[in-house]
């Protein structure tokens, strides 16, 4: 079977806001990632701002909402109004169900079954272009919902349903991508883990994405890491493995199997499907150091080295904001981006997009111990304090964990 090729490095929109913003990152970016929601409430608008930036797109179904309980339908004792506008497309099941109680897997007969990914097909190419023809995504997205421990083997089955019935009734042409939402707390199940590659074996869809629900790369344990980067490599024999929400550590495991990343536009690397909305704006991301940083903090850490504009560039950062803005006066101009503004955001998310597009790129062009030594390099770059250095301890960790290089060990070696 041959395994379909995506883009490496999507960006997430998921709001009008995050739209506009989306203009800025997809100078560095390959291609977007649309919540379903927004693009069937959006279409007409979104179909000619996709057409005009020229960009392949993929949309995500986020059918997930519609199983969890009633609580995380509503916002302010009002059912969500973009997802209450989707469930009337979708069967019985969700539409009768949402705003009212959580929909059953075990309530989906085969007739539902088909008519639950009918709609999510429908509703993925309905974009048009300006002169009405079809505006199609790169693939189509399956329907999905949250797995977890509770009914893991049920959970299991049912996507595999899902799979198997959006294979069938499938006539776009386009090829099918599975969808896996995985609890965090599996990420210290290896075994649960290996059960669902395994399982996917059994279909033959060619690509499969994978969200962890509220995966955070910064405070991940050893196991996590450790486990998440086997997964990737097991569900890589067979499928292109998309990551839907990933930073500097996912990317580190382009080595080991992940094939594409996706991020938001305002940072977001990982999300709580329970929770709404993004992390602001006002973080500058320090490339060195791979977090996102308080734009304050981040300014007086970038002060404190007293960088001329060329070491500047060359030591930090080389993005067009930078070069033509920020590197005259570091510390002075990160400061400046503290805050909300069209113009700041439009800066931040220029030179966030740009850092993570040189994090992507150097995968191809590094070997496993180049990447860590260029890791290496840059944090070197900076002069922290104490505190500091838990940025610098955090991906170092990652080299040790998804790498397998133990830096201490190499230092020794060299010192002798």
């Amino acid at each position: 079977m041959t395994m379909v090729s995506l883009p490496k490095h999507f960006i997430r929109v998921a709001a009008s806001n995050e739209m506009s913003s989306a203009a800025y990152a997809l100078q560095n970016a390959e291609a977007l990632m649309v919540s379903q929601p927004y693009a069937l409430k959006m279409r007409n608008s979104l179909g000619s701002t996709i057409e005009a930036n020229g960009k392949p797109f993929l949309i995500d179904p986020e059918t997930y909402r519609y199983f969890f309980p009633r609580k995380y339908h509503l916002k302010q004792k009002k059912p969500r109004a973009w997802l209450h506008e989707m469930a009337q497309l979708m069967p019985d099941e969700i539409k009768t169900t949402f705003g009212i109680k959580k929909a059953e897997p075990s309530n989906f007969d085969a007739l539902q079954l088909i008519d639950f990914c009918k709609a999510n097909i429908e509703i993925q190419t309905s974009l048009k272009k300006s002169d009405g023809t079809s505006l199609l995504p790169l693939a189509i997205l399956c329907p999905y919902m949250l797995i977890g421990e509770e009914n893991f083997s049920g959970s299991i089955q049912f996507h595999l349903q899902i799979i198997k019935t959006m294979l069938k009734v499938n006539k776009t042409g386009l090829p099918v991508i599975a969808y896996l939402y995985l609890s965090n707390e599996l990420l210290n199940r290896p075994s649960r883990l290996e059960k669902i590659a395994d399982a996917l074996k059994e279909v033959e869809c060619k690509a499969v994405a994978v969200w962890i629900d509220n995966f955070d790369e910064t405070a991940a344990n050893d196991d996590e890491l450790e486990n998440l980067k086997e997964f990737y490599l097991q569900l890589s024999a067979s499928k292109h493995v998309l990551s839907m929400y990933g930073g500097t550590a996912q990317i580190m495991m382009m080595y080991h199997g992940l094939g594409s990343i996706t991020h938001g536009v305002h940072y977001q690397l990982h999300k709580n499907g329970k929770n709404e909305g993004g992390g602001p704006a006002h973080y500058f991301y320090i490339s060195n150091l791979r977090h996102r940083i308080r734009t304050i903090e981040a300014s007086t850490i970038i002060e404190r080295q007293g960088f001329s504009r060329p070491e500047y560039l060359n030591k930090v950062c080389n993005c067009p904001v930078c070069e033509k803005e920020i590197s005259y006066a570091p510390g002075a101009a990160i400061l400046s981006l503290e805050g909300n503004s069209g113009d700041q955001v439009g800066k931040l998310t220029t030179h966030f997009s740009y850092c993570k597009k040189v994090e992507i790129d150097n995968v191809a062009r590094l070997t496993m111990g180049e990447y860590a030594e260029w890791l290496n390099v840059m944090t070197d770059h900076l002069q922290l304090t104490l505190d500091e250095e838990d940025y610098v301890d955090t991906v170092n960790n990652w080299i040790s964990v998804i790498f397998g290089i133990d830096l201490e060990e190499q230092a020794d070696d060299e010192a002798i």
